[in-house]
C-alpha cells in the first residue's frame, strides 16, 4: 500500500496486490535449489498465509476503497464549498 501510495495512487491497488504474496513462497523454492530442502516442511505455513490473505485481503480492500471515495467526495465538496 506504501509504494502505491508513494507513486501517487490512492492505496487500493497496493493491497489488492499483497494476495500475490503466497505465490513467492513456491517461486523462491523453484528458482534457489537450497530452499527445496525446507519447502515441504513450510508448505502448512505458506498454505494458512495464503488462506487468511485470501479471506482479508478483498475485505480489507474494499474497506479502504470506500475510505478513500468517502475522502475523495469530501474533498470536492469542500472545494465546491470555498469556491461557491
Amino acid at each position: 500500500m506504501l509504494a502505491d501510495k508513494l507513486t501517487g495512487g490512492n492505496g487500493v491497488a497496493g493491497i489488492a496486490a499483497a494476495t500475490t504474496a503466497g505465490n513467492a513462497a513456491a517461486v523462491v523454492a523453484s528458482a534457489n535449489p537450497k530452499y527445496a530442502a525446507v519447502a515441504p516442511s513450510v508448505t502448512f505455513v505458506i498454505a494458512s498465509c495464503v488462506i487468511v490473505t485470501a479471506i482479508l485481503v478483498p475485505i480489507l480492500t474494499a474497506w479502504w476503497a470506500r475510505r478513500v471515495n468517502r475522502q475523495d467526495k469530501n474533498n470536492e465538496e469542500q472545494v465546491k464549498a470555498v469556491t461557491m
